[in-house]
């Protein structure tokens, strides 16, 4: 057997999303009849697929810690054909921290108060980064109109996309009185 494998953006790999490949494991006659994964971050724990096939996708959750800094992994994959015959690939891989991104409430607005900037959005640990805002009566920069929203609750999405091009988002309600 020869072992093979494909990391899907491999560039792009945030800590928040996950990691996924692609088999590319071939054998000369015959099939590939177990493959065996080490994610590289836990030491003895592997997933073990008994039925691979070539183009299956493999996903994985590395540890989303508060940090700036990249965190690296080794992958392992071992192809099997028969009982007996293997072999096995190595291939590092680098996971960007992403951005974790928090709020504090929104105070109610009247529906005839003037627009305000949203302030409320934080990010943790001090990625650079900016916020972007959506929802009914803001704007991208996160001016917050509501008037234009109306009386009501709506939910305000913050998107953080940090330097490393990572993104972390939350939704935030806000409540606009008549």
């Amino acid at each position: 057997p020869k072992a093979s494998f494909s990391i899907i953006d491999p560039a792009g790999l945030c800590s928040n999303d996950a990691v996924k490949l692609t088999n590319q494991s071939s054998v000369d006659f015959g099939s590939i009849t177990k493959l065996q994964l080490f994610w590289g971050d836990t030491a003895s724990v592997s997933y073990i697929d008994d039925q691979p096939f070539p183009g299956k996708v493999y996903a994985h959750n590395y540890p989303n810690p508060l940090s700036t800094t990249t965190a690296a992994y080794t992958i392992r994959m071992i192809a099997f054909s028969g009982i007996t015959c293997q072999q096995q690939l190595t291939e590092p891989v680098s996971i960007l921290p992403a951005p974790h991104i928090q709020f504090s409430p929104i105070a109610p607005l009247c529906d005839n108060a003037a627009p305000v900037n949203i302030s409320q959005a934080a990010v943790v640990a001090g990625m650079q980064g900016s916020f972007s805002y959506f929802g009914a009566g803001v704007s991208s920069g996160g001016l917050f109109d509501p008037k234009t929203a109306g009386a009501g609750t709506d939910s305000i999405l913050y998107k953080y996309t940090a330097s490393n091009n990572c993104i972390d988002s939350l939704y935030g309600p806000i409540v606009v009185i008549a």
